[in-house]
């Protein structure tokens, strides 16, 4: 049965069940001061920081790029042709795991200082599926991993994506949930499991067990759905319709609650949702991008400071993009 939603604050979010003890909005607005670490790039997504240095996919080159802090010495570690690379992360020092958006596949790398390589090739779920789209991942303290398998970007399309857990030393994915429209970005807090659902343009909190078992219907919480800039989409649409939530990301504040960061695909702006000790949310904080980047697609936070992948253009090749960082210290 479809609960009715709860309206708060004049329509900028709305909670089903209802997650809010306080809130309140603050706008960050053009104060922001971005820093270009990166420009030139071809669909950039999926920024990591590990060993000290930036990694990040470009989705229309197929390859996976590492560059120092800085934005310097640029290095292509991992390409494959037809791939499609959406998003990857570290599963421990010695693997990765990517996700093939274009070839359907989920690939699993060994990694060393000298070669990353595929060690295998995952096209299938545990019952014999295939997997529509894979797209973002979360990896778990045991080293399993969700991630999501989207389906086609395109508004006009019914709900088809779903949402899988790859267990440790597994190569059979699990079905978690199915009927998603579009599942995106994920990120994992102390005790449940974030997800973006980008053409309901809103976010799904899972709760979890001890074991990482999603124990019952999510937590919903619909984003603002106002444009500041409205932008042309596929063949003449508007960027309204591809409004939603793309990439996420954790900070943990000493003395607080965490904060919660999500790229708000279309709306120009990344959201600072900030959650008390016990999980509900009190803040939000819109952090808006240059004018000329309004289609951020990804989030890292590293040592005070927030990393974002941003497109100028997200429907024409080549998807020009670039990587920024704020500090937020």
């Amino acid at each position: 049965m479809r609960k009715a939603r709860t309206r708060l604050l004049n329509g900028a979010f709305r909670f089903r069940p209802v997650l809010l003890l306080a809130f309140s909005l603050v706008a960050c607005g053009e104060s922001a001061k971005w820093v270009e670490v990166q420009s030139a790039l071809a669909y950039p997504e999926s920024p990591n920081i590990r060993y000290d240095r930036l990694f990040f996919v470009e989705y229309s080159a197929h390859r996976i790029v590492s560059a120092s802090i800085e934005g310097a010495d640029r290095r292509f570690v991992f390409q494959e042709d037809g791939c499609g690379p959406a998003a990857f992360t570290f599963l421990n020092e010695e693997e990765a795991v990517v996700s093939c958006y274009d070839s359907n596949e989920v690939l699993l790398l060994s990694i060393s200082p000298e070669q990353w390589r595929v060690r295998a090739r995952i096209k299938e779920d545990a019952h014999g599926n295939s997997l529509p789209g894979p797209n973002d991942f979360a990896v778990d303290d045991r080293g399993g991993v969700f991630f999501t398998a989207s389906g086609e970007f395109d508004p006009r399309t019914k709900p088809g994506g779903r949402l899988y857990y790859l267990p440790p030393g597994s190569e059979a994915p699990e079905l978690l949930r199915q009927g998603l429209w579009y599942p995106n970005g994920l990120a994992l807090s102390k005790d449940r499991l974030w997800m973006s659902e980008h053409f309901n343009n809103r976010l799904l909190a899972f709760r979890l067990d001890a074991d990482r078992r999603i124990l019952d219907s999510p937590v919903i919480v619909d984003l603002p759905d106002e444009i500041e800039r409205r932008k042309q989409g596929f063949q003449g649409d508007s960027a309204n319709d591809y409004l939603g939530p793309d990439g996420l990301d954790f900070r943990e504040v000493s003395g607080a609650g965490p904060e919660l960061f999500v790229a708000h695909f279309a709306g120009g702006r990344i959201l600072r949702l900030r959650l008390n000790p016990e999980g509900f949310l009190v803040q939000q904080e819109n952090l808006l991008l240059p004018e000329d980047l309004p289609y951020p697609t990804n989030v890292a936070f590293y040592d005070g400071a927030l990393f974002v992948t941003a497109l100028r253009d997200a429907f024409s090749p080549p998807y020009e993009g670039v990587l920024l960082r704020i500090d937020l210290r």
